[in-house]
Order: C-alpha cells, then structure tokens, then sequence
C-alpha cells in the first residue's frame, strides 16, 4: 500500500511539472467522459430505471396484441400499428377491468390497478385558474403500488364507490403549482373543471406517476368520472379508455393467469372486431417495473445517435493521449533508463505509467460526472416535452457506467505507453538522451492517423446535421410567425357548449382584438408546427375513391391573421352560420391533386358523410410539421362546427413584442369567466423553434463534438512532429549547415503532416459512405453522401494539418545550425 501512495505522489508530482499537457488530458476526458455519462444517464432514466416504489419487480403492465386487427371502438392510450399488421394497445374498457377482477378474485396475490388520463383541466386554487393533467384511478392504485403520502390519505374502495364524496390526492408537482406548497391543504377543496373536490393527501416528490409521457397533477378515483369525463362513461363497452396494471406476487403465474386473461378477453373483444374472420387478440402481461415506459421509446433514438457520437469523440481523446503519453515517455527514457540503473524493474515502470494514467482518468471522471449533471439537464429539455416527467438522478448503474468507461480509458491510452516503458534499454537511453526511435514513430503516426479517419467521420456528420439545420429555417412555412402569440383556452368544461361555446370564444376574440397594439386575432383548434395530426376523408361526388386530408378548425379572421393569401374565391363570413349551408376552404396543393384541371369553387365535397361547399382557395402552409410537403388541407369554418368538448388555441398578430400582450390577454380571461385558465403561452416563433429543437440539437452538439475531436487531433499531430523535430534537431543543423534553406528544412515536416491527414481521410472514407444508411433518416434536403458536405470535412482536415505543422516547421527553419550540432 505504501508503494502505491508512493507511486501516486511521484505521479502528481509529474504532471504538475507539465501543467499545459495535464491540463489537456484532463479537460480532454473531462468532456469526453462527461458527455458519455450525461447521454447513458439519460437512457438509463427513460429504459432502465424501474418506479420508485417497493418492490417493482412485481409489476406488469397489461396490454393485449393481435394481427390485422381491426376493432370498431374509440381507444385513448397508446395503441400502435405496425406496417406487418401487427397492433400492440394498451387500451380497455372499463368493464373489462372489472371482468379481470372477477376473473383473478380467487387469488389473493393478484392486484388489478386501473387508470385513464384526464389531459388539460382547468383547476382553480387559492383564486387561481391553471391547466393541469390528471389520472382518473381505482380506488386500490395506490395500495397496489404501495405508495405512501407525504401526508394525508390516499384512495380506498370507499373513494371509488358511486356516490362517494369527491376527493382527490396531489401530486408533489400538483402541490407545489397549484397550492403553493400550502402545508395546511388538507380538507381545502379545489376546483376540477368547475366542480368542487376535496383534498385528502399530497404525495412525496419522488413518486412521479406511471404514465411517462404525462406530468400528473392530481388523481381522483374512478367515481369521479361523471364529473370529469362525462363524454366516457364507465360502462361503455365501445370506449376503451383504461389502463392496466398489476402486482403478482411472488409465487403467481403469470404464464397462466395471460392464458385465463386473453380467452376473457377474445370472448369480450370479438364483438368489436370489425372483420372476425381474423384470430382474435390477446393478453400479454409485459414488464411494468418502469410504468409505461415505451412512451419514451420515440425519444431514444436521437440519444443512440449521439451516444455513438460521443463514444467517437472519447476514443479520440484516448488516442490522443495514448500519442502524447508515448512522446512524454520517449522523453523521459533518461530517467528511466537512470531508475533501471540503480534497481527498478521493468514491473515497476509499468506500474507508474499507468498509476499516471489512473490519476489523470480520476481527475477528468470527476470533472466529466459534475458536466454530465448539467448536461443531462440540457438534453432533457432539449428533447422531451415540458410535461413529460423523468428523473435523471444518478444511481448505481450510472456510478458503475463512469467507472466502466474510466476503466476502458486507462486501458485505451495508458497501457500502450505503460508496455513501452516497460522495455527501456538503459545502456542506450544513457548514451542517446533524446531517442524516439523507428518504432515508436511508427505507433505515434498510426495514432494520428485513426484520429484523423474518426475526424473525418464527426465532421461528415456533423456537416449534414448543419445543413440540415439550415435548409429547415429556410423552409417557408406559408404564413408569418413573427410577432405571433399563442395560447390554449378550453371553456368547453362547464356550462359553456354549441353556440354558447362559439360566443365565448368570439368575445373573447374581440376583447383581446381591442387591446392596444394588438392587430389581429384569431383561433383554431390546433396548435400550429406541432406534429399533430388531424386527419379525415373526402370524396368528390361523380368520382371514385377518397382522399387523405388534413383538417383544420378556424375563426373567420385566421388567414388575415397568419398571413395566409386568399387565392380564389372568397373567405368565411357573417353568412356562415350554424344552421347554413356548410362551406369549407381547400389549399392549393388540394386544388393541384384532386381538381387538376378545373375551378373547384363552388364545387361540392363530402366529408364524414356531411355535404360541404368549396368557396375559397387559400395558399399552401405548413400547418404540421416543417419536414412534411405541404398536404391537401381543408378548413372549416369554426362557428359550424360548434361541439362540445373542443379547445381552441388562439393566435394574436401585434405590432410589438407578442409577449408584452400576455397580462392583458389573462386579465381579460378571467374577466369573462375566473374558472377557466389560459394555458400553453408561447410565441409562434418559439413553437417553430421547438419543432426542430432535435435537429438543433445534433447541429450544434455534433458540431461542438466534432470539433473538439479535431482540436484533439491537431494536439496529436502537433505533439507527434514537435517531438519529430527535436528528435532530428542535429539532422536539420547539418543539413542547414551544408546550405539548406529554411524552406526546404520545413517541406518534409508539412509534408508529413499531410501525408498522415491524406492517410486517415482514406481510412475514413469507406466509414462516411458506409454511414449514408444511419443517416438517411436525420436529415433533411441534403443526401447522406452529399459531396459538398465531405468536401469541407476534407478540407478542414487538411487545414488542421497545415496548422498542426506550422509551428514545428518554423521551429526546424529557425534551428541555429551551431546549437543544433552540439546535440552531438
């Protein structure tokens, strides 16, 4: 032990006397260690960690499967269909559920816990409208998750019996944004889309729910469905709506209780297959330790993409270490060869260059696991939604991660130097001081030469990840953003439907209209550039087939307030009404696809079995997403379409900064009804800057990657044809005391420099082409083997280069040849 406290010693003592090459190894693995540990700890919170409750291993989430299935009901939850027909849900009805309970109710291990989102209530405490998310729950959820309060209760059967008082349990977050982290909540009542409950427990902070992609901020039981989502009654059986999930415990089977489940359940299901000729499906109990976790599944792949990316960049930094390691040890075969000669062995060198190499790992893990709790901060925002919960606090699997990855780096860039030392001749070192010789030449080009084809496959990369950040706000998206506010107003909870509804939202537009420096506004029942869909089907009488369109909801006033060109025909007015004849306005690229070769207006469309009149072209807009062309899109007039159930977002044009407007614009809300909340602020510009926030974030991370590996690289090759010079310090003054010039002392150096850049860009290139396939899918307007794209990464290289080799070449130029032939 007292040789190891020895050798650590002697090694700080090393590298405090080369401050500038400690610094540049540290920093290097601190960012490089940083980034890996930020990205995996990540990963390992969105796939990996299991809910923070007892015993997680017990549970199951409980989805049904089956193939070309196609069932007649309304679903809410997430169901998915393969392009093989093979359809995965997690979707039932609640009666169901409680034909589960009886099913399972003579095994006492067995725990059926049910849910159904409740997104976007109006919420009002302590004289306060919000937003907030909710979970409509069964009265044992939290007995079978085994959650306990922070303080209060939480649900019992009592709670979820018809007729019980309503109450409700807070979430932590639910407490501290609704409440203010009021200790003394307990028996308040809150108001829930206009109706009264009772607060009977908050629940701890670490207890975040099971529905990864939604924030809860409060539950209520089952009971309160009445109340809260009368448009989806417990009994219906054509309304899947509920989730499930259970707790076995130890000792159940669950191969035999999937089998009892999925003949229930085909028995059930069969009536709703719309073709029953097909198998019907079938229970599966998946893994439920981590809740709904595929709900991040959309989300992972970016953070493969650019742990790859930073697993390049860290191999980088190992080889360049490995390389300057080797130099520094060449130097130092003096001293070694000294330490030979008055009894250390070979073992011993061994031990203290890697001793060396684990102090400079220590340094740069330490630093690297402090940048990796910021930069899982980062990621985590630039990456999922606001609401979208995850706990990104380190645990063991992400302590063992960094002291796996340390591990490797030591073993990547020390034990090549550390096995060289171990072979130092000290007769010849004691005679020849300065003596890198031919094979240690030959290793350090060899690891420039893999820095460089690495470099080159970052700068590929991160080129067609820039331009494709470019050629995406370029896009014209068909109408203006600038000056553009948006916010989400639901008044369809409560009192307020049909026309009544439409009143509302009207006054509510000519109030906020009325405000100084407002210009226009307008509302529509979607968020614009938010990669939500609304599809549906039209068909054209006298032709045959239907086509896909996209649809959207709008006040007379939307297109002068977007900006949006009325090309044809005329805007929806004062005579559209309700009880008129319905009209619809069509894009452009509708006009181009369906009425190639006539005027469509006043031309009549049949969509979901409803008679409508085209009366106006407008231009073609981008009203999903920026990545997709411009689809066939249809508007309707919102004042005919006057439902209940439906939340507007509302759009204000201003001639000053949008924001400035939000005060006002809340005021006037609550004027008009203090229980509804304004929901969603955020300008236009901000919403488009959110829709490419992915491709923003590989831009500017792989840049910044990239770049530090180059940076690394021209280090290397600095390091390598800096030593190459004062290795041949008495070669250069012979050959300038024979009559060289400065000139033709530099060339070989900046030849060789481009030489080893010329290598490494041909090892790399088959890497580049071979990566076309893995990015094909991340970018957009550039090919993945777009030549001007692995024309700048050539050239920067070769650049870098010359830049490495300035400085040692200048150096050989200026070399006194009387200095210089006293090295002999």
């Amino acid at each position: 032990m007292g040789t190891l406290w020895q050798d650590i010693r002697f090694g700080l003592r090393m590298l405090r006397r080369s401050p500038g090459f400690t610094a540049v190894a540290v920093v290097s693995l601190a960012l490089a260690i940083g980034a890996n540990t930020a990205i995996f700890g990540v990963i390992n919170s969105m796939l990996l960690k299991s809910l923070p409750v007892p015993d997680p291993g017990e549970l199951a989430c409980v989805n049904w499967t089956g193939h070309d299935v196609q069932m007649n009901v309304r679903t809410s939850g997430s169901t998915e269909t393969l392009p093989t027909g093979q359809t995965h849900s997690n979707a039932f009805s609640y009666g169901m559920v409680q034909q589960f309970r009886d099913h399972v109710a003579h095994d006492s291990g067995i725990d059926l816990m049910a849910m159904s989102l409740l997104p976007s209530l109006s919420v009002v405490a302590q004289q306060s409208a919000r937003t907030g998310d909710g979970l409509m729950v069964s009265g044992n959820f939290f007995s079978g998750f085994k959650v306990q309060p922070l303080f209060g209760r939480t649900f019992t059967w009592d709670d979820d019996r018809s007729g019980a008082d309503p109450v409700t349990v807070l979430s932590y977050r639910g407490w501290q944004k609704h409440c203010g982290g009021n200790p003394d909540v307990l028996g308040q009542t809150v108001m829930i889309n206009r109706y009264s409950f009772t607060i009977v427990g908050v629940l701890d902070r670490n207890f975040q729910g099971v529905v990864g992609h939604s924030l809860t901020d409060l539950y209520v039981p089952m009971s309160a469905q009445p109340r809260l989502r009368p448009e989806i009654p417990l009994d219906a059986g054509d309304i899947w709506a509920t989730q499930i999930m259970a707790r076995l415990a130890p000792g159940v089977n669950r191969q035999h209780m999937q089998a009892g489940l999925s003949v229930l359940f085909s028995h059930v299901a069969q009536p709703h297959m719309q073709n029953p000729e097909v198998q019907p499906p079938h229970v599966v109990l998946e893994d439920g330790r981590r809740g709904w976790a595929q709900a991040y599944a959309r989300h992972t792949r970016p953070l493969f993409i650019l742990m790859g990316i930073v697993a390049m960049v860290l191999l980088v930094a190992c080889i360049n270490l490995a390389g300057l390691l080797l130099a520094r040890g060449a130097a130092r075969q003096h001293e070694l060869a000294v330490r030979s000669a008055i009894g250390a062995n070979c073992w011993h060198h061994l031990r203290q260059s890697l001793t060396e190499s684990v102090v400079l790992v220590m340094a740069g893990a330490g630093l690297g696991t402090l940048l990796a709790t910021w930069g899982k901060s980062v990621l985590v925002r630039l990456l999922l939604p606001p609401n979208m919960p995850l706990d990104i606090g380190s645990d063991m699997r992400v302590l063992a991660f960094t002291l796996g990855l340390s591990a490797l780096s030591v073993m990547a860039f020390g034990l090549i130097p550390g096995l060289r030392a171990m072979y130092v001749d000290p007769m010849a070192s004691l005679k020849e001081r300065l003596s890198l010789g031919t094979p240690h030449l030959r290793l350090g080009r060899l690891l420039v030469t893999a820095q460089v084809a690495l470099c080159l496959l970052l700068l590929v990369g991160a080129a067609l990840f820039s331009r494709t950040l470019i050629n995406l706000r370029r896009i014209e998206t068909g109408f203006n953003v600038d000056n553009l506010l948006t916010f989400r107003v639901d008044a369809s909870q409560g009192d307020y439907q049909g026309a009544r509804l439409t009143d509302f939202y009207e006054q509510l537009r000519r109030s906020i209209e009325a405000l100084p420096g407002v210009q226009h506004v307008a509302y529509s029942n979607m968020q614009l550039l938010n990669r939500w869909r609304n599809e549906t089907m039209m068909m054209v009488p006298g032709t045959s087939g239907q086509h896909h369109i996209l649809r959207l909801n709008v006040s007379d006033s939307f297109l002068s307030t977007m900006g949006i060109p009325l090309v044809a025909g005329r805007n929806f007015g004062p005579e559209d009404q309700p009880d008129s004849a319905k009209v619809i306005l069509v894009n452009q690229t509708l006009v181009q696809k369906v009425f190639p070769e006539e005027d469509p207006i006043g031309r009549s469309v049949i969509i979901n079995r409803q008679d409508y009149r085209i009366v106006g072209i407008c231009g073609d807009t981008k009203y999903y997403d920026l990545k997709v062309p411009v689809e066939p899109t249809v508007l309707f007039a919102d004042c005919q379409h006057a439902g209940g159930g439906r939340a507007v977002y509302y759009q204000v044009r201003t001639a000053m900064d949008p924001l400035g407007t939000v005060p006002a614009a809340r005021r006037i809300v609550g004027e008009l009804d203090p229980m509804i909340p304004v929901a969603e602020v955020k300008t236009q510009a901000l919403q488009l800057n959110e829709s490419i926030a992915q491709e923003r974030l590989f831009a500017t991370l792989g840049s910044a990657l990239a770049g530090l590996a180059v940076l690394l690289a021209c280090i290397g090759l600095y390091g390598l044809l800096a030593y190459n010079v004062t290795r041949r310090t008495s070669e250069v003054g012979i050959r300038m005391a024979l009559g060289a010039t400065p000139a033709r002392v530099a060339w070989p150096i900046v030849r060789e420099a481009m030489l080893l850049a010329v290598l490494g860009i041909a090892i790399g290139m088959p890497a580049v082409l071979a990566l076309a396939r893995v990015m094909q899918s991340l970018i957009y307007g550039v090919e993945p083997r777009d030549p001007i794209s692995i024309a700048l990464a050539v050239g920067a290289l070769l650049v870098v280069a010359v830049v490495a080799a300035s400085l040692p070449a200048r150096r050989a130029a200026k070399v006194d040849p009387m200095v210089a032939l006293r090295y002999e």
